[in-house]
């Protein structure tokens, strides 16, 4: 699961996640209920990297915050 702090307020958020320390970004969900501050996750397979971060992103002015160091994802 990704979850998060902090009031949104906005409705929905966008999440992303980086395998390159924050240089490029891939669209996990376009958009999840802000509110629930929360989301399950399925890691594609394939991914693996000690470069990991995720970030919300606000809609629909696009502040976001992100992780704020990287995070080693692992191919099972």
């Amino acid at each position: 699961s990704i979850t998060w702090d902090g009031a949104s307020t906005f409705n929905e958020v966008k999440l992303e996640y980086s395998t390159d320390g924050g240089t490029n970004w891939i669209t996990i969900v376009n958009a999840t209920p802000s509110s629930n501050h929360s989301y399950n996750w399925t890691v594609p397979s394939g991914i693996a990297t000690s470069r990991a971060r995720v970030r919300v992103i606000d809609l629909p002015d696009e502040n976001f915050a992100s992780s704020s160091a990287d995070f080693t994802i692992v191919n099972l």
